[in-house]
């Protein structure tokens, strides 16, 4: 997933903890990346720090900024990303830290952070 507008790169970056909400693949074994972003792998260790391999990437409107984990700000936001039930997908409270960019993914608000803790599934 790549933002499609940028609002704000922080400097420094913000390692404060953050409370977010993050869409994943249904897995048998648990969670699944909708996109393979953590070294291409698909399944979602949980319960630890996941650290994002940054890189440069660009925004749907070109802008560029550095990768990292895609984090909806609110429920609502990761609830009506391209229709979760419709395909498969679950919607999962994460914490992050090392947020350094702030936009939006469509109509809701994001943040890009460099770690994030996934709670393993109940």
């Amino acid at each position: 997933m790549c933002l499609t507008k940028i609002d704000e790169v922080l400097k420094p970056i913000d390692w404060s903890e953050r409370e977010g909400w993050k869409v994943f693949q249904r897995h048998e074994e648990g969670y699944g990346f909708e996109f393979r972003n953590l070294n291409q792998a698909f399944h979602v260790p949980t319960d630890c720090w996941l650290k994002a391999k940054v890189i440069s990437i660009s925004s749907n409107n070109l802008d560029t900024y550095r990768s990292g984990f895609h984090v909806f700000v609110t429920r609502r936001g990761a609830d009506e990303w391209h229709g979760n039930a419709e395909r498969g997908c679950v919607v999962v409270k994460v914490r992050v830290r090392g947020v350094e960019t702030i936009g939006s993914q469509g109509e809701h608000e994001c943040w890009v952070a460099r770690e994030m803790w996934v709670p393993r599934p109940k």
